[in-house]
């Protein structure tokens, strides 16, 4: 085999590898467009028929999610009541935080320092919102807004129309 068949057999076999991960690329993409579409109707559906709450994890499950009262805080924010604000969620703030650091990674993604460093603080974030979550969750669950247990989530309804049907 002459060094110009193995060199055009190599360029084949690299092209190839590049065309399957186009080709894996797009189909992820491609899934997750799909997906989003049926979790855009399915939360549509959710809000249509339990209006009482904007919330998706609370509309499934009843219970709010770590995110609960943020909507309302920004409200607060808005109207200059920064106190309501605080109360409602005392990690209103770091959204716009969080969010400048999903961008400056995604433009600087080559700089490996600044990643590990903005990777930290997001991982930092994360833990963050946990410990708040679970100290709120403690403080106000089931019965203080914004944080109240929402009964007509579609889990409680279906526990209760099984304790309806066993007769208890």
């Amino acid at each position: 085999m002459s060094l110009k068949r193995l060199q055009d057999n190599d360029t084949d076999k690299k092209s190839s590898d590049v065309d399957k991960v186009d080709f894996k690329k797009k189909r992820i993409k491609s899934n997750l467009f799909v997906f989003s579409i049926i979790f855009g109707i399915f939360y549509a559906y959710i809000f249509i028929t339990n209006s009482g709450t904007k919330c998706f994890t609370k509309s499934i499950t009843g219970v709010p999610c770590p995110s609960c009262g943020m909507t309302r805080s920004y409200v607060h924010l808005f109207n200059f009541e920064f106190l309501e604000a605080f109360h409602d969620h005392p990690l209103f703030i770091t959204i716009p935080l969080i969010i400048l650091t999903i961008l400056l990674l995604q433009k600087y993604r080559k700089n490996r320092k600044l990643v590990k460093l903005l990777s930290g603080f997001l991982i930092l974030m994360i833990v963050l919102f946990i410990g708040v979550y679970i100290y709120r969750m403690i403080i106000y669950f089931p019965h203080t807004d914004p944080l109240k247990y929402y009964e007509q989530g579609i889990i409680p309804r279906v526990f209760r129309k099984i304790q309806e049907f066993f007769g208890k």
